[in-house]
């Protein structure tokens, strides 16, 4: 087997100038398949599965809400119970939903969304700027932006009612900057018409409207629900099951994206077919090409049968030329994968058709490339096989009279 690598190697540059078609061909559907698999699967996957995305977010968030025979006086909660939830284990994060009335105005210009506390895996996604992380900044709705003529990073003029009694409310005008933009056309849980801040900071302003003091925030204020995600999918019924012995009305939101699920399906089949078709790509490239190296070779094969070379030998030296030759496109071609995933990051940072572009080095990456290199190599000496074991097959005085007529 020694000599018949050696040969394979010694004929392989060769064997590329003579198929260069075929080289380039097999190189650029590695490259094209290897950009669209993780752009059409893995990217979108990812953009519905992680922690940050907002489908996974979802599929893991609760609404919870007071029941009867609940502590909530009244029907709505305070912040024990608020306390209480984010202290339930599997619990990730919890905040209490209560909007309040703020106007905002540019010039002549007035806008009135509900101040209403951000919680980012559950409302609508910054489309400019960035989120909230003080008071007084605020995310304000693209199309509020428009009709007060402002921008992200303008500092706007913003009044909100403050207690004076029972009756009366007068209004009370801060400084507010809008840091972040987001789409209204979004479906979000909060309705239409919002704006977004600080939690602590909106929670200020509606005590300063119901006259609470500031040291008392946390026993008076009031919350009409409680959003709260959970650390894993895996754990969001045992954790529905523990807010619910405790009397609260707890319940998972995924109902809210039912089509998530399936459309993970589908992108994770998008996935297998793609890969798939590479596959039989590569096999019938390859298979075309050694069948028809294989017939051209059919007087060397006598003669290597005639000095002594036994059928597997012969075999071995073809598979081991159509091997090398794939481990050739493979590497060409994961070559010209990565820069184009790299380049179609750098022209689309936000993302192609609405899919935003996952670059790094991860343990999932990791493996498709590696699939990249093993897979071509592989499908090539398959498709390399048969031919070759036909024509090391034919006795070699067959093959020499044959090409003696």
């Amino acid at each position: 087997m020694r000599r018949a690598s050696a040969l394979a190697r010694w004929l392989i540059p060769s064997l590329v100038r003579a198929n260069r078609s075929l080289v380039i061909l097999s190189v650029l559907g590695i490259a094209v398949f290897g950009t669209l698999i993780p752009l059409g699967s893995d990217t979108a996957d990812s953009a519905a599965t992680t922690k940050e995305g907002l489908g996974a977010a979802v599929l893991r968030a609760i609404m919870i809400s007071p029941s009867i025979e609940s502590d909530a006086p009244g029907g709505l909660f305070h912040a024990d119970d608020l306390a209480e939830v984010r202290a339930v284990e599997g619990i990730e994060a919890a905040v209490g939903w209560a909007p309040t009335g703020i106007e905002v105005s540019s010039g002549s210009t007035t806008v009135g969304p509900f101040l209403t506390s951000r919680f980012s895996p559950l409302q609508p996604p910054v489309t400019h700027g960035r989120e909230p992380v003080a008071e007084g900044e605020i995310l304000l709705a693209e199309s509020d932006l428009d009709e007060l003529g402002a921008d992200v990073g303008a500092v706007l003029t913003a009044r909100h009612d403050r207690y004076v009694s029972e009756n009366l409310r007068e209004g009370v005008a801060v400084q507010v900057t809008v840091v972040g933009a987001f789409d209204d056309g979004f479906a979000g849980l909060d309705g239409e018409d919002v704006a977004y801040a600080l939690p602590e900071w909106v929670d200020s302003i509606r005590a300063i409207g119901q006259g609470v003091p500031a040291d008392e925030i946390q026993s008076r204020l009031e919350y009409l629900e409680i959003y709260a995600v959970v650390d894993s999918a895996d754990r969001l019924s045992e954790v529905v099951d523990e807010l619910r012995s405790r009397g609260y009305v707890a319940g998972g939101l995924g109902a809210l994206l039912s089509a998530v699920q399936p459309v993970q399906a589908a992108l994770q089949m998008a996935k297998v077919v793609l890969g798939a078709l590479l596959v039989v790509f590569l096999l019938v490239v390859g298979g075309g090409a050694a069948a028809a190296l294989v017939g051209a070779k059919r007087a060397e094969i006598g003669v290597l049968r005639a000095f002594g070379w036994r059928r597997g030998r012969v075999l071995w030296a073809f598979v081991a030329q159509f091997t090398l030759l794939g481990a050739v496109i493979a590497v060409s071609g994961a070559t010209l994968s990565a820069l184009g995933a790299a380049l179609l990051a750098l022209v689309f940072p936000t993302g192609v058709f609405g899919l935003p572009l996952v670059m790094g080095i991860t343990a999932d990456s990791v493996a498709y490339f590696s699939a990249l290199l093993f897979i071509p190599p592989l499908a090539f000496a398959a498709a390399a096989f048969l031919p070759a074991l036909r024509a090391a097959s034919i006795p070699p005085d067959e093959v020499l009279r044959d090409v003696g007529r």
